[in-house]
């Protein structure tokens, strides 16, 4: 294979999976941007859930069984567990919480920003970053070394590279 058809085959790989990764690109700008301002109510909504669970669990252990980090019973009464988010009857099971969640959509983009290994759908972050990762490294065999804008090509990725190491490392 001559040098000139395997830059050719590179080139077109580079703009057919570009294509592919639009719109997974498009998911994960919009949610890493809410993700940003999780700490925040910015575009989330207050609903409120009713949901039976276990009778009699613990104010130890109910926060596992609500699935709510960090919950601290701030007061028992009568068996009724009170919180934060909501409350806990103990005698019934029956749990009355409240929580601001995004918009389904855009609470389904997060999820998928933040998918784990645990999820069935694990696979489509790990192709999407194998995309990417095949994207810049093909990026390199878009222009000819015999370019001027080369040198530039190769400040801008040191300069990319140095402002990333930066900021790893002011982290």
């Amino acid at each position: 294979m001559t040098k000139n058809r395997f830059s050719q085959i590179m080139r077109s790989l580079h703009r057919d999976i570009a294509f592919i990764t639009i719109g997974f690109t498009i998911v994960y700008a919009l949610s890493g941007i809410l993700l940003v301002y999780r700490n925040t109510d910015f575009w989330k909504k207050e609903r409120t859930f009713e949901m039976r669970i276990a009778k009699g669990i613990s104010a130890e252990k109910l926060g596992g069984a609500l699935f709510i980090r960090n919950l601290t019973v701030q007061k028992e009464e009568n068996g009724i567990y009170y919180f934060k988010q909501g409350h806990y009857n103990s005698l019934t099971g029956e749990a009355v919480i409240t929580k601001f969640t995004y918009p389904r959509l855009a609470d389904k983009m997060v999820n998928l920003h933040k998918m784990s290994g645990n999820s069935k759908f694990h696979w489509i972050s790990t192709v999407y970053g194998a995309m990417l990762f095949f994207l810049v490294v093909t990026s390199f065999f878009m222009f000819s070394k015999k370019i001027k804008l080369l040198r530039r090509l190769i400040l801008m990725i040191s300069a990319s590279m140095a402002i990333v190491l930066m900021v790893l490392w002011i982290m």
